[in-house]
Order: structure tokens, then C-alpha cells, then sequence
């Protein structure tokens, strides 16, 4: 195999290399923000039925002073239930 076409082979697999990758990373990336939404959305449902529950966020802590009550994570961005 000449030179030329061993240039031509390794690019053309660099790009589906390349295809492959950004391909898994959206699909990772879906994924990601799907899995928040339903933690965010979890955290919702439960604080509207806890009535020590003031709000949730994505914080790590409430606040200063306010008890988190509850995660909600796993895949995806971490919500949090705090205290009132």
C-alpha cells in the first residue's frame, strides 16, 4: 500500500473514530439531562407532599441553617428536598 492511500486509511478512521466518540457523548449527555429532570422533578413531588419541606435545588446545602432532607440523585445532576 502506497503512502498516499495509508494517509487516506488513517483519516478516514480518525473520523469514524471521531463520529463514534462525539456520538457516545451526546448520547451520555442525554442521558445525563434526562436523568436530572426526573431527580429535579422527584424532589418536587416529594416536597409538595412533605410538609417540612421548604424547596429543592442543586446545591450541595439549603443554606445556612436549613437541613437538607432528602437527595435525590444517582445518574444525573443531584437535587436536594431542604427543611423549613
Amino acid at each position: 500500500m502506497d503512502l498516499l492511500k495509508k494517509r487516506k486509511l488513517i483519516f478516514v478512521l480518525l473520523a469514524l473514530a471521531a463520529i463514534l466518540v462525539l456520538g457516545a457523548g451526546q448520547a451520555w449527555a442525554g442521558s445525563y439531562k434526562k436523568a436530572s429532570k426526573r431527580n429535579k422533578q422527584e424532589c418536587k413531588e416529594w416536597c409538595a407532599t412533605n410538609p417540612n419541606c421548604r424547596k429543592c435545588t442543586n446545591f450541595t446545602t439549603c443554606g445556612l441553617g436549613v437541613k437538607t432532607l432528602k437527595r435525590f440523585g444517582g445518574a444525573g445532576e443531584n437535587w436536594y428536598a431542604c427543611q423549613k
